[in-house]
């Protein structure tokens, strides 16, 4: 992700939302979770934390079609201005140092991150 973000000429840090795969696993969400971080998370904080989604708490995993269920949910998601909640979300797991990282899990429907750092 680094690589493509770079030859693109565009800087991660100003990317306000990512969808993720978010299986719920006890092992591949960390594994995740940390690719994201390490992609998108550099100077991140609680007042402009990097929001982090997923689909699948919304609708289930649809298994072949989760991917392009995710692409028409961030498309429909930038369309409209606003960030969905992911239903049910409690609470991290341990492995993921959400408030640490700076990343934030939307348990309630948000406005889409605004401003020069969160360009859409």
């Amino acid at each position: 992700m680094k690589a493509t973000y770079r030859k693109a000429g565009l800087d991660p840090t100003e990317v306000g939302y990512v969808e993720a795969h978010g299986t719920g696993t006890k092992i591949g969400d960390p594994i995740e979770a940390t690719a994201i971080h390490e992609v998108f998370g550099e100077g991140r904080s609680k007042k402009q934390p990097l929001f982090v989604g997923s689909v699948k708490s919304n609708i289930g995993h649809l298994e072949g079609a989760s991917g392009i269920v995710s692409v028409i949910k961030t498309a429909l998601l930038l369309e409209k201005g606003f960030i969905l909640p992911n239903c049910g979300f409690e609470k991290p797991n341990a492995k993921i140092p959400l408030d640490e990282w700076g990343m934030k899990v939307p348990t309630s429907q948000r406005p889409w991150p605004r401003g020069k750092k969160y360009a859409r």
